[in-house]
């Protein structure tokens, strides 16, 4: 009997790695095509401007828009205004977006601080 229950957790185990293993490949399968379809000019990176212009008036599932400017902030992992595929296929950062957003908030309050003071 134990032997049974040790084969039962082995396969078990097997299977929901396959799983998150094919999951895993589905979702590089998916950022590999929405790059192609985002990355007009055919380069190794999507550019500020190509993101925008792919996500300008798009909504979600709920009918909101989506917020372009605040998934290619949690996209573009090391801020150098490009997304390269390895960072598509990542996803978005949501807690890097949230932080680069609020520090783009706080550095526009000063810079309007800054002119009115002169």
């Amino acid at each position: 009997m134990k032997i049974f229950k040790a084969i039962i957790i082995v396969f078990s185990m097997f299977m929901v790695s396959q799983v998150s293993g094919q999951d895993a490949e589905k979702k590089t399968k998916r950022a590999k095509n929405k790059f192609k379809k985002i990355n007009t000019d055919k380069n190794d990176f999507i550019s500020e401007k190509e993101w925008e212009d792919f996500y300008k008036g798009k909504k979600n599932k709920k009918g909101k828009l989506l917020r372009g400017d605040f998934m290619f902030l949690g996209t573009d992992r090391d801020n150098d205004k490009k997304i390269t595929l390895e960072e598509m296929i990542k996803g978005v950062d949501k807690d890097l977006a949230k932080s680069r957003m609020k520090a783009i908030k706080k550095a526009k309050k000063k810079a309007g601080k800054k002119s009115k003071n002169n």
